[in-house]
């Protein structure tokens, strides 16, 4: 696991097929996609992220990866290009709710799984 803040800068990452790349992981990411074109409730951002998965090593980043990839679209200057808040693996204990990230002030939030809401897949 790397986060040496000598990763931290925008010459580590190359964005190519909507996708960013990351010459060393951070946090154990390797790749990050850039946002799903439509909102999705919770079970259709699932299925996007099986979709991916069939391809290798994704899925939905728990809080704590969602904050790095926060910080990575922070450094690239595309984080005020997310407006809603972007679904994470990271589950509360009253369902039918499950935790967000607001990427405009990096608050977590407990959403109803019928919402949409932004979808972002990890590589790992």
């Amino acid at each position: 696991m790397c986060t040496s803040a000598s990763v931290w800068n925008d010459d580590n990452f190359t964005i190519e097929n909507n996708q960013i790349t990351l010459s060393t992981p951070i946090n154990n990411i390797k790749k990050i996609t850039l946002p799903a074109t439509k909102l999705m409730p919770w079970q259709h951002a699932l299925e996007y992220a099986y979709l991916l998965e069939k391809r290798g090593y994704w899925k939905i980043p728990n809080i704590d990866e969602l904050q790095t990839v926060l910080k990575i679209y922070g450094i690239l200057g595309i984080n005020n290009e997310i407006r809603n808040p972007v679904w994470s693996r990271t589950q509360t204990a009253e369902n039918p709710f499950d935790k967000a990230l607001d990427f405009s002030n990096n608050q977590v939030l407990n959403k109803d799984k019928n919402e949409p809401l932004e979808v972002i897949c990890i590589h790992y």
